[in-house]
């Protein structure tokens, strides 16, 4: 990752997700056969997964609502 105004590469550490619905959604990314719309529905899928797993241990505050 490159910062603005800065001149050396800030190394993030890679994260390999685990998850099995995440392996099938790359399983078919990967796939030459794949169609353009079922790549762009893996790709929506995977991000979706990933994102879950990617915010899972942020902090929540909590509170009362009233329903």
């Amino acid at each position: 990752m490159h910062c603005a105004g800065s001149s050396r590469a800030t190394p993030v550490p890679l994260i390999v997700s685990k998850h099995p619905l995440v392996a099938d959604c790359l399983r078919g990314l990967r796939d030459s056969s794949t169609e353009p719309e079922e790549f762009r529905t893996l790709a929506r899928n995977a991000i979706t997964l990933l994102l879950y797993e990617a915010t899972a241990d942020l902090p929540v505050r909590k509170g009362t609502v009233r329903t």
